[in-house]
């Protein structure tokens, strides 16, 4: 549910590997939608692990704008049920984790797996979108940096994502050695920035800030307009 994380595919391989042959698997489309539309795909073990290694996502994710109360948690549960299904894994992020502890039956039982980019589930050392998102933004980085050796003297802001936490951008700038990173839980005076940055461009070709999304004092989740306001 949410947005999407490269470490589903290998996920759903490793959970795959303790099942036996005669265990039937539903895979529900486009998130807590496919819940209530009961769609769903059912493919077995091997198909997982062709896909294991794979950054072909292996089913559809997807949000939804609408608040869910307690008749969609009914037809959820009576959705699941009706399939016989035993045990339910949810994989996603804040808001679909904190939605799951509504759905605690005797059958099926609920499990949450924290998929997040953003690594901001409690009770977690590391999210599974996580580190792979870090090594996407460590590229970007990197091919800015080649821009930047062409055409010194240029200052470049990336956004990244991360709703209010700015753990993503804090070990994004850390593994790709960026210059400054702006994060929602300090706030930076722009005349710091400002003075780092004359300051480095005399000595290097170019000056990277790696901004959190949720930087914006006004910010909702799904804005991300806090770069050109900054530049």
């Amino acid at each position: 549910s949410g947005g999407d994380g490269s470490g589903i595919n290998n996920f759903i391989a490793s959970f795959c590997s303790y099942l036996s042959e005669d265990n039937k698997m539903y895979f529900f489309q486009n998130g807590l939608n496919g819940l209530l539309k009961n769609n769903f795909i059912i493919k077995d073990k091997y198909d997982a692990l062709d896909y294991s290694l794979n950054d072909f996502p292996y089913i559809v994710s997807g949000r939804t704008s609408k608040i869910l109360g307690d008749s969609d948690r009914d037809i959820i549960i009576n959705n699941l049920n009706k399939n016989n299904i035993d045990i339910f894994i949810l994989c996603g992020g804040d808001g679909s984790l904190k939605f799951l502890n509504t759905l605690k039956t005797d059958k099926p039982k609920f499990y949450g797996i924290p998929l997040t980019i953003d690594n901001d589930i409690e009770g977690t050392d590391y999210t599974i979108g996580h580190p792979s998102a870090i090594e996407v933004i460590k590229d970007e980085v990197k091919r800015i940096r080649n821009s930047g050796r062409a055409l010194p003297n240029r200052v470049f802001i990336l956004e990244v994502l991360g709703g209010y936490c700015g753990y993503l951008a804090l070990n994004s700038a850390l593994i790709s050695n960026a210059d400054f990173i702006l994060v929602p839980e300090i706030t930076v005076d722009l005349d710091v920035v400002s003075s780092k940055i004359i300051e480095k461009i005399k000595v290097q070709n170019s000056f990277i800030i790696i901004c959190s999304e949720g930087c914006k004092p006004s910010y909702k989740p799904g804005e991300q307009i806090i770069v050109p306001e900054f530049a």
